[in-house]
């Protein structure tokens, strides 16, 4: 009952708030729908299901003039930026003008699942920056040894992270802590920033398994822990450890004195906001291919003549060689992303853009990425799935490539930093289906790609739908995946 009371309270305060503050700062800035402020909340419960409707009728009124406006979410608004000219003006704000950190935190509610310090942290960037992609030549056996076991044992996917497990009891973890984490940020953010924390309080899941993966990694944190503090005492090389990113967090919390439990949740939220995202592009690469079956022939060829060049040798050089699968998983990001948005940024300062039009302080900010990936002055027929669109463009305009008409790993010095790692996987997964499976697309869809399910700016490949994969035995037969 007082959980209740609780969520009435929040409601109410919720629409009064809305309804006699507003946020008139944003006045000069064009609105899509209506800026009145009881209104506009109505609106914004709109938002869940028709975001990408209304950045796309955002786009099209002021991505050519003056690139910027703002749609109403329940707890706040939300100003876009459109058009390549004003992007690129946003990819060159510093950080203590326009915060990444700021940005995510508002998007994810970082702070309201996790905590202060996940969301705060400044090196976490940095961090996966320095450690993901210098280790993708040291980790390909790991990677491909995670491939192999799970699509042998069953049709599946690897959990695609730099700490692979086998144990069940922790990845039913990791996958429940995942679950829990979108229920929560789905609840917080309905509610203003002021009444945040609150509704966290209430309706915060994840604390249990957050308590659960500690549990399961206690062990090895503090086994992992005084090994490490010992050799930076004594000066002495650990020549057999770990090259994980359970090991890179427990290296993180004994320079910065913090203790055990603070390894958990940063490992917990790296998991699911890199792996969560690079898992759903690439189911919806795999429905485009099992809808486009046609194609897998090219791609199959391609791979068999890498590694022909290669010796037969599965290594970093035959997955760069691949470029019709790097022009087809772009093609794939293009028309078929997981959010409406990108950039995400909260002004610090205020922000001043080229055209004069002025963002307070305290804002949340993001590019429009999904209408920018179909706006036809940047693509030819950008509604047509063209898979070798950009073929010979490896290098300069590649799947890994930021530029300011695409944007799935967002743009500049604050685009993804585990993205050449994300490609690199996903390339080498969809290189490893095409040569020893046939597919095809759920029989029940005849052949067409399934409708995605979207929430607010976040697009989600539908999960009702079963590719159907069948083994190439002559290649199981003949050969091994070496």
């Amino acid at each position: 009952m007082n959980d209740l009371y609780a969520v009435i309270s929040a409601l109410l305060a919720s629409w009064f708030l809305w309804r006699w503050l507003g946020q008139t700062h944003l006045g000069h800035i064009p609105t899509i729908g209506t800026s009145v402020p009881v209104l506009s909340y109505i609106q914004s419960l709109q938002f869940f299901k028709r975001a990408g409707e209304f950045i796309q009728e955002g786009y099209n009124k002021h991505a050519y003039n003056g690139g910027v406006f703002k749609v109403a979410m329940p707890d706040q608004w939300l100003v876009v930026i459109a058009g390549p000219t004003m992007i690129e003006e946003m990819r060159r704000l510093p950080e203590d003008i326009a915060s990444l950190l700021g940005g995510g935190d508002q998007s994810l509610a970082t702070r309201h699942v996790v905590g202060t310090r996940v969301a705060e942290d400044p090196d976490r960037m940095a961090f996966v920056r320095a450690r993901v992609g210098r280790n993708i030549p040291e980790n390909f056996n790991m990677l491909q040894e995670e491939l192999t076991t799970a699509l042998s044992s069953v049709i599946g996917f690897p959990d695609g992270s730099l700490f692979p497990s086998r144990d069940q009891q922790l990845l039913s973890v990791f996958t429940q802590f995942a679950r829990d984490y979108t229920i929560s940020r789905r609840l917080i953010i309905m509610f203003p920033n002021i009444l945040k924390p609150i509704v966290s309080r209430v309706f915060n899941r994840t604390h249990g398994s957050v308590r659960a993966a500690y549990t399961l990694l206690a062990p090895a944190i503090r086994e992992r822990r005084q090994k490490a503090e010992e050799c930076l005492k004594t000066g002495r090389v650990w020549h057999d450890k770990p090259n994980d990113m359970l090991m890179w967090a427990i290296e993180r919390a004994v320079q910065e004195g913090r203790p055990d439990e603070s390894v958990v949740p940063s490992l917990l939220f790296a998991e699911y906001s890199t792996v969560r995202v690079e898992a759903m592009n690439f189911t919806q690469a795999l429905f485009r291919l099992s809808a486009n079956p046609q194609y897998i022939a090219s791609l199959r060829e391609e791979v068999e003549e890498a590694l022909a060049a290669n010796n037969g040798r599965w290594n970093k050089t035959v997955v760069t060689m691949l470029s019709k699968m790097d022009s087809f998983l772009k093609e794939s990001f293009r028309l078929s992303g997981v959010t409406h948005t990108s950039m995400w940024r909260q002004t610090q300062k205020p922000v001043t853009f080229s055209n004069g039009t002025t963002i307070p302080s305290g804002v949340f900010v993001a590019a429009a990425a999904a209408a920018t990936h179909i706006d036809g002055n940047l693509y030819p027929n950008p509604h047509t799935f063209d898979p070798w669109r950009f073929v010979g463009c490896v290098g300069q305009n590649s799947l890994a490539t930021t530029r300011p008409d695409f944007l799935p790993f967002g743009h500049g010095r604050h685009a993804c930093p585990g993205r050449h790692f994300a490609t690199y996987q996903m390339k080498l997964l969809l290189a490893y289906i095409v040569t020893k499976y046939d597919l095809a697309m759920d029989p029940r869809l005849e052949g067409k790609l399934p409708q995605s399910i979207t929430f607010g700016t976040f697009i989600f490949p539908n999960p009702s739908v079963r590719v159907m994969m069948r083994r190439r035995v002559h290649y199981w037969t003949s050969r091994r995946w070496e």
